[in-house]
């Protein structure tokens, strides 16, 4: 299978909001320097996937164990999880002859998801060695402006 980081964030984006297919912006907003806000960006709608609601609360509360006690708890040691969880998959992406490229897709808060982050790092080894500690440290940022 071959993905990139990219597809992946619009693939985890629909398990976090009902299955709607959007495209991805890089801003939500355009402000100005004192930060009033010009325009608010949107998203666009690009289609849906149509997943049984059974089967998407399967999912959902599977990646929502992830970061607890699952293969990223190791890098969400420490995390609050009750105030601000996040769900994810840890991965590795194997090349014979080198090291796994380490994956961790996410998506949160799990509750009302506002952001999803996808860490990639070629050669990084496993999931949650490499991807999901660089992950951890987005989602402290997000964490503090969702926060503040």
């Amino acid at each position: 299978m071959a993905v990139t980081p990219l597809q992946l964030a619009v693939g985890y984006a629909a398990v976090a909001n009902g299955g709607r297919l959007v495209a991805p912006r890089v801003g939500a907003s355009l402000t100005t320097p004192d930060g009033e806000v010009l325009e608010t960006v949107e998203p666009e709608r690009t289609g849906a996937v149509s997943v049984p609601a059974a089967d998407l609360a399967v999912l959902r509360e599977g990646l929502a164990r992830v970061p607890v006690r699952g293969t990223a708890a190791q890098a969400f040691r420490g995390w609050p999880h009750e105030d601000y969880p996040v769900a994810g998959k840890t991965g590795s992406a194997e090349v014979v002859g080198q090291t796994s490229t380490s994956w961790f897709a996410s998506y949160g808060p799990v509750e009302d998801p506002r952001h999803v982050v996808v860490v990639l790092v070629e050669e990084g080894g496993l999931g949650g060695d490499a991807a999901a500690p660089a992950a951890r440290r987005i989602w402290e940022a997000l964490r503090l402006r969702d926060d503040g």
